[in-house]
């Protein structure tokens, strides 16, 4: 049984750090911590994007990463804000940045089924609409968004919905896998049929090759190319006469 319920009382938004754009490094070293900016929301955490800002960019340790987690794109382009990533394992001691908001889990609530739900096609599209209109940047009204109504089964059943739909999405990539390798395979075949058909003289197009046990000889080895010609306007004996 579910129920309606605003999205902040599901979890609660922390937002990110913000630091001088000198101040970011590739490599670790000391009195800095791991971050994570926009980069890093894919469909899986890609920790291969962070970057170490100075550890007092930090202003409050709920500002650190925890496993479970759910890092949301809360500044970005209008068609990526609102993208989010739930974070599994927190490998170093790592923070986040001023344009990605942490949607974190409150007491009972599954961090996996909050994941899913984050990506649901409708609260995906509620998210979008409460996302500025620019140029080049939209921003989302986070305020706006922990107000927005979903609905929300019962703590004890929020565990077995998201195995469920994992497990679902799980066989659903499988099929894509599948279509995908029968896909290439296919158009292996077409391309070994046509080398073995035509050698090293490939065709401009073919739409049915069926030899019925014949040999394939060059069109320009059985007849000679011409083009057609105009008579010229110059000569006009050769106009008005019998010839159509």
């Amino acid at each position: 049984m579910s129920h309606r319920v605003p999205l902040r009382d599901l979890c609660a938004p922390i937002r990110g750090v913000t630091f001088g754009a000198g101040q970011a490094s590739a490599d670790r070293q000391p009195g800095y911590v791991a971050c994570l900016t926009t980069s890093a929301v894919q469909d899986r955490v890609n920790w291969e994007s962070r970057r170490y800002v100075p550890l007092a960019a930090v202003a409050n340790p709920i500002q650190m990463l925890k496993s479970g987690d759910v890092l949301v794109s809360t500044a970005n382009s209008k068609a990526l804000v609102g993208k989010s990533a739930i974070v599994i394992d927190v490998p170093e001691p790592t923070t986040f940045g001023a344009f990605v908001t942490v949607f974190r889990p409150r007491e009972g609530v599954s961090h996996d089924w909050l994941a899913l739900l984050l990506r649901s096609p409708r609260v995906l599209r509620a998210l979008s609409a409460l996302a500025s209109n620019t140029t080049n940047i939209s921003n989302l009204n986070v305020g706006a968004a922990m107000d927005m109504l979903v609905d929300a089964p019962a703590s004890e059943d929020q565990s077995a919905i998201a195995a469920k739909a994992r497990a679902a999405l799980s066989t659903a990539e499988l099929c894509a896998q599948g279509a995908r390798a029968i896909s290439a395979d296919a158009a292996m075949v077409r391309s070994s049929v046509l080398r073995t058909a035509f050698g090293e003289r490939p065709p401009i197009s073919v739409a049915v090759l069926a030899t019925n046990g014949q040999a394939l000889t060059r069109l320009l080895d059985l007849a000679r190319l011409e083009s057609g010609h105009t008579p010229s306007r110059r000569r006009p004996e050769w106009w008005g006469g019998p010839v159509p």
